[in-house]
């Protein structure tokens, strides 16, 4: 069988063409994960933003002490933990998903030691002023934001119970005295 210079064009043709196929699909497919990954990136800007200035609403700009009974106050920071909530679960990067955790992790600590004065304040709720001022569930909204979420796990129970017979068991420097003094009485 003679193969003729027509069939060689011909599959050198074919071939040009399916590579041509698969480059274009590859750069789809760039295209579309850079797309992603960009869209992540965004969704993350605003989330972290959100958490950032429902924050700074509550405590009119990170001051560490009781947030002014404030309605408007009250409100921007419930909307803007509301947007949080909508936005993160449309991350799917996972990396970006951890860290939209992190960041969600830090802005929860943040907003229970600031909330923590309340816990036995009951004039702050019960008073005249702050019930025509605070939108009750605005404050539902930002204590539950505010308290560890039911049912997720905590990566310190994970690790297990920390039994040792003494601080060098943990491979703890002697630089830090005080806590190895604490575990060894807390360990007998």
């Amino acid at each position: 069988m003679e193969l003729s210079t027509g069939f060689f064009l011909s599959l050198a043709a074919a071939i040009g063409g399916i590579g041509a196929a698969v480059s274009a699909a590859l750069s789809w497919w760039s295209f579309r994960q850079d797309r992603l990954v960009k869209s992540d990136q965004i969704l993350m800007s605003k989330a972290t933003q959100c958490l950032e200035r429902a924050w700074n609403a509550l405590t009119v700009n990170g001051q560490m002490s009781e947030p002014p009974a404030d309605r408007l106050n009250w409100l921007t920071a419930a909307r803007l933990l509301l947007e949080f909530e909508n936005t993160k679960p449309r991350i799917k990067d996972r990396a970006y998903r951890e860290l939209c955790e992190a960041e969600e992790a830090h802005w929860r600590l943040q907003f229970s030691r600031v909330l923590d004065p309340l816990t036995t304040n009951f004039a702050y709720f019960s008073g005249k002023e702050s019930q025509e001022k605070i939108y009750p569930k605005s404050a539902i909204i930002i204590h539950l934001f505010a308290q560890w979420p039911e049912g997720k796990s905590d990566r310190l129970d994970d690790l297990g119970r920390l039994e040792v017979e003494s601080p060098e068991d943990l491979g703890l420097s002697k630089k830090w005295a005080a806590l190895r003094h604490w575990l060894e009485r807390f360990n007998s």
